[in-house]
């Protein structure tokens, strides 16, 4: 018989029932990665996802249900999930002018409701206008009573609550864990940690801040940030000395100036009018001279800043056994700001009491987050999903 005249039949059926249970088995597949492997993640995938989007404002949060309770101290933006049982995080926020009503913060916020959680974000003075307020570890105490309690309009009371610091926040966090004074809540109040670019010592920190020099005009990149982020913190640093080394009338106007200064190189800037004693003339003379001031004027000035920068540094808490939770840490490989071995020091020191977990990123710059791929944008999703699910575990 000519092969021509077989019928075709019989093998498009072979092909089209071949093509049906390649089709099932994708199918199978796709389901099975989306039960097994992305439902488990959502929560993280959400934060993640509306951590990259735009920043919130104030309105916004509001109309999704945000409050921001009149207490005066601490203010505190707090954000229901909407069910009783939804992870309580109390989310701690580095120096920002703005306090909780920065968009950053706000940002982070919105992140933690996307992700399912109830939280309380307090402002701390200290952190938004150094110097003007030392009770930084106490107003994070303050602010994980309150957590605890409900109070200020979270849904009912929690057996434990977790932590996101971020930045010197982070600091403030471990060391308000550390403390232990009497009436604080006890270790086991803490279900899980998350820090986020943390400094480990902050005091040595500052120095170095201090000794960045400042970058050419044309720079950009890597420099560039390096550049505005040390001029950002020697001036918030300078900040938190004034109260030390200045009469108060000339307190207002130097703060005033160095406000304006930000993290701009501060020759820019004519001098504040009005000053008339040694100390105000000394005390600018150094923060012009930025990365070359004297080391006599440098220690004169760090000395005075020393309640601020310890506040925000574990390295400075004469034990941290009492940060017994599971202590989950974040920090960019490129940190303009905060050296990546930094965290490697407080991991360190935590590992002793807590179980720690570190990620190095590409995905994050110091607070603010990148694209750099599928694969990495995984591993962020992984390990944030741990901290969501020791957050919420009974």
């Amino acid at each position: 018989m000519d092969r021509r005249s077989v019928p075709l039949v019989p093998r498009r059926r072979s092909l089209r029932r071949r093509i049906l249970w390649v089709l099932a088995a994708l199918l199978v597949v796709a389901v099975s990665t989306w039960a097994f492997v992305v439902r488990p993640r959502e929560p993280a995938i959400a934060f993640l996802n509306r951590l990259a989007g735009p920043a919130p404002t104030w309105d916004d949060l509001a109309r999704a249900g945000a409050r921001l309770p009149a207490e005066p101290r601490p203010p505190t933006v707090v954000r229901p999930a909407g069910h009783d049982d939804a992870p309580r995080v109390v989310a701690v926020a580095g120096v920002t002018p703005e306090g909780v009503r920065d968009p950053r913060v706000l940002r982070v916020v919105e992140a933690l409701a996307a992700a399912g959680c109830d939280v309380v974000a307090p402002e701390l003075a200290g952190l938004a206008r150094p110097g003007e307020d030392e009770t930084l570890v106490d107003d994070v105490v303050v602010a994980w009573r309150r957590a605890l309690a409900g109070d200020g309009g979270a849904s009912g009371p929690r057996r434990r609550v977790a932590f996101l610091g971020v930045s010197l926040g982070a600091g403030v966090v471990v060391r308000a864990l550390a403390r232990g004074a009497e009436g604080d809540p006890a270790p086991g109040t803490v279900g899980a940690v998350l820090l986020v670019g943390p400094p480990d010592d902050t005091v040595a920190l500052a120095r170095a801040w201090f000794r960045r020099p400042v970058a050419a005009a044309d720079a950009t990149g890597l420099d560039e940030a390096r550049s505005d982020a040390g001029l950002f913190a020697r001036h918030g640093v300078a900040r938190a000395a004034a109260a030390r080394l200045l009469p108060a009338a000339e307190l207002a106007p130097v703060r005033a100036w160095l406000d304006a200064v930000g993290e701009t190189p501060s020759p820019g800037h004519r001098e504040p009018a009005g000053l008339a004693s040694p100390e105000a003339a000394r005390f600018v003379a150094a923060v012009r001279a930025e990365e070359r001031v004297a080391d006599a004027d440098l220690a004169w000035l760090l000395a005075a800043a020393t309640p601020f920068l310890e506040a925000s540094s574990p390295a400075a808490a004469p034990s941290l056994a009492r940060v017994t939770a599971p202590v989950f840490v974040v920090h960019g490989v490129e940190d303009a700001l905060v050296p990546v071995t930094e965290a490697r020091a407080l991991a360190a020191r935590l590992t002793a009491s807590s179980a720690v977990e570190v990620l190095e990123s590409r995905l994050l710059s110091h607070v603010d987050v990148t694209s750099p791929g599928l694969a990495e944008t995984w591993r962020h999703v992984t390990f944030v999903q741990r901290f969501l699910d020791a957050a919420g575990a009974p």
